[in-house]
C-alpha cells in the first residue's frame, strides 16, 4: 500500500489518497453519523425546545440538516474527485498562501474550539456525576484534561481509529438515548409534550444559524473524510445517510428529553429520569468520537499551516487536542450558542467561495481544477465580504447570507477578470 502507516496509525496528511486505498461508502457514512450521533445535536436541540415548541425545534433541525447535507455533499465531492483534504481542495480559489495561513489557521481554530466545547462539556459531566453518585471528589479541570488527552490520543490513529471508535459508541448511544426517552415519556408522559410552552423566545433564524454554526467546519471540511471515497455516489449515500436521520433523531431525542426532564442542562436531565451512569455513558461516547474528529481535522489544517511533512500529523493532532483541552479547562459550555453561531459566520463563506471556484468556474471537473500559488484574491475578498454581510444583516440567515454573498462575488471578480487571471496563471505556468 503506498499509505504509509506505522503500527496502524494513518500517516498521510495533506497527500493525494490514492484509488487503491479508498474504502466502501459505509466507512464515511459511520465517521459522519458519529459527528452527529453525539452531545453537539443533544446540545443543540435541548438549546431550541427552551425557546420554540418541540414541533418547531424538529422543523428547524429538519432544514438545517438538509443544508447541512447539502453543502456537504459539494465540498465532499471535491474530496473524492480530487482525493485531497480541505485546505489542500482550497488552493484553488484561495491560493497556496490563502489557504496555508487563512484556510488553515480558520478550520484549525474553530475544531480546536470544538473540540474544547466538547472536552468540557465531557469532563465537567465526568466529574459532577462522580462527585453526585460515588462520593468522588475529582476536580472539574483535572477530569477535563483527563478526557482531553483521551480524545487526542485516539485522534493520532487516524480515519481508521475514527472509524472503528464510532462502530462502538454509534449504537451505543442511540440505544441510551432511547431508553431515555422511553423512561422520560414513561414517566411524565406523552401530555408534557403537547402541553409545554417554552420559557424564552428563539427565532427559527436564530435556531438554524445555531445549527449550522455546529456543524460549519464538519460541512465546508469534508472533504478531509470524503477523500477516502471512491466517487461521487458514495459521498452523496454517505452524506445523506450518516447526516439526516442520526442528526434529526439525536437533535429531536435531546429537546424531548429537555421537555419532560424539565431543564436544558444534559447532566441533570439523565439524573432527573434516574439513569445516571448510563447518561454518563452516553455523554462520554457522544463525546469522545466527534471529538477525535475535531483534533483529527486540526492537526491536517496545522500540517498544511506549517508545511510539516505528512508523519508529523500525529505530533500536530496531538498539540491540537492539547491546546483545546487547556481552553476546554476554562469551562466554557456555558458560551456555546454564542461560540458556534459565530463559528458559522466565519467557517460558511469559506465554502461559498469554493463552491463556485469548483462548480461554477471549473464547471466541476477534476480536470479544470489546479492549484495557484501564492494568494488568490479573488477568494480571499469574497470570503472577507461574506463574513461582513453575515455580521452587518441580521435579516434572514446570517451564515446562509455569507454562503450567497461570498459565492456571487467570487463569479463576478472571476468573470470580470478572467482575461487578466488567465494571464497570471500562464506567465506562473
Amino acid at each position: 500500500m503506498s499509505e504509509k502507516k506505522s503500527y496502524g496509525v494513518e500517516m498521510l496528511a495533506l497527500g493525494q489518497v490514492p484509488k487503491e486505498e479508498r474504502q466502501h461508502w459505509s466507512s464515511v457514512t459511520i465517521i459522519l453519523a458519529g459527528g452527529m450521533v453525539s452531545v453537539n445535536s443533544l446540545l443543540i436541540g435541548s438549546l431550541m425546545v427552551s425557546g420554540m415548541p418541540l414541533s418547531q425545534s424538529i422543523l428547524v433541525g429538519i432544514i438545517g440538516f438538509l443544508l447541512v447535507v447539502l453543502l456537504m455533499v459539494l465540498q465532499g465531492m471535491q474530496g473524492a474527485d480530487l482525493g485531497v483534504p480541505s485546505v489542500v481542495a482550497a488552493t484553488s480559489a484561495f491560493g497556496d498562501k490563502g489557504s496555508q495561513w487563512l484556510l488553515s489557521g480558520l478550520f484549525a481554530a474553530t475544531t480546536i474550539g470544538y473540540f474544547a466545547i466538547m472536552a468540557s462539556i465531557c469532563g465537567s459531566t465526568f466529574a459532577e456525576l462522580l462527585n453526585g453518585q460515588f462520593g468522588i471528589a475529582l476536580p472539574v479541570k483535572v477530569s477535563i484534561v483527563l478526557w482531553g488527552l483521551i480524545m487526542s490520543a485516539t485522534a493520532v490513529w487516524g480515519f481508521n481509529g475514527l472509524k472503528y471508535l464510532n462502530m462502538i459508541g454509534l449504537p451505543l448511544m442511540c440505544v441510551i438515548c432511547a431508553y431515555g426517552i422511553y423512561l422520560g415519556i414513561s414517566q411524565h408522559g406523552l401530555s408534557a409534550l403537547g402541553t409545554y410552552v417554552p420559557g424564552s423566545v428563539m427565532t427559527i433564524s436564530e435556531g438554524i444559524s445555531m445549527l449550522l454554526g455546529g456543524y460549519a467546519v464538519s460541512a465546508a471540511a469534508a472533504a478531509d473524510f470524503t477523500r477516502y471515497q471512491k466517487n461521487r455516489p458514495d459521498v452523496v449515500v454517505s452524506s445523506v445517510i450518516g447526516v439526516l436521520p442520526a442528526g434529526i433523531a439525536l437533535l429531536a431525542a435531546g429537546a424531548v428529553l429537555a421537555i419532560v426532564a424539565g431543564t436544558d442542562d444534559l447532566i441533570a436531565i439523565f439524573v432527573s429520569l434516574g439513569i445516571p451512569i448510563l447518561g454518563l455513558v452516553a455523554l462520554i461516547f457522544s463525546s469522545w468520537p466527534v471529538n477525535t474528529g475535531n483534533a483529527y481535522s486540526a492537526g491536517l489544517d496545522t500540517v498544511k499551516m506549517f508545511k510539516l511533512s505528512d508523519p508529523k500529523r500525529i505530533h500536530a493532532t496531538m498539540a491540537c487536542g492539547i491546546i483545546g483541552t487547556l481552553i476546554g479547562s476554562f469551562e466554557i459550555v456555558s458560551y456555546f450558542q454564542t461560540i458556534v453561531t459565530y463559528f458559522g459566520i466565519v467557517i460558511m463563506p469559506v465554502a461559498g467561495v469554493m463552491i463556485a471556484d469548483y462548480w461554477v468556474m471549473g464547471k466541476g471537473k477534476p480536470e479544470n481544477w489546479r492549484p495557484r500559488a501564492g494568494l488568490h484574491y479573488a477568494g480571499i475578498v469574497s470570503w472577507a465580504s461574506g463574513v461582513a454581510i453575515s455580521l452587518v444583516v441580521q435579516a434572514g440567515i446570517p451564515p446562509l447570507n455569507g454562503i450567497v454573498v461570498s459565492f456571487l462575488i467570487y463569479i463576478l471578480w472571476k468573470s470580470v477578470y478572467r482575461s487578466r487571471d488567465a494571464l497570471v496563471e500562464q506567465k506562473e505556468l
